[in-house]
């Protein structure tokens, strides 16, 4: 198990890890944007803890956009689900993203860091 992780210039670090559940805290630099894709291994959920961004979440099986833009300090703290059939993407604004990612694995699969579970 990896504690330091990257995608792209994206640096997340393991901070627990159990049985079927993990959680990495993120930090994105401002301007990036992360290409729509899935964790198809596991469900996940963001929490907001910093940062300026747009998140879009759809249901591969309807296919409609659900759009959380959230707000320093109002949203810190506030999750946002992605579960293993929702693809997602995110558009970072002017100042870096810091979120934590609280993952749990599908029965019958590893976990691994989501820089890791990583379907485009």
């Amino acid at each position: 198990m990896s504690v330091f992780n990257s995608y792209g210039p994206c640096r997340g670090i393991t901070l627990f890890r159990y049985e079927q559940l993990r959680v990495e805290l993120w930090y994105i630099p401002a301007g990036y944007d992360i290409v729509e894709h899935r964790h198809p291994k596991e469900d996940v959920e963001l929490m907001y803890i910093f940062g300026s961004s747009a998140f879009f979440r759809r249901d591969i099986r309807v296919g409609m956009p659900e759009m959380f833009e959230p707000k320093f300090p109002r949203d810190l703290f506030k999750t946002f689900s992605v579960k293993h059939y929702h693809s997602h993407w995110f558009s970072v604004g002017k100042i870096p993203l810091v979120f934590i990612n609280f993952q749990t694995f599908l029965a019958g699969n590893e976990p691994v860091s989501a820089a890791d579970d990583f379907l485009i």
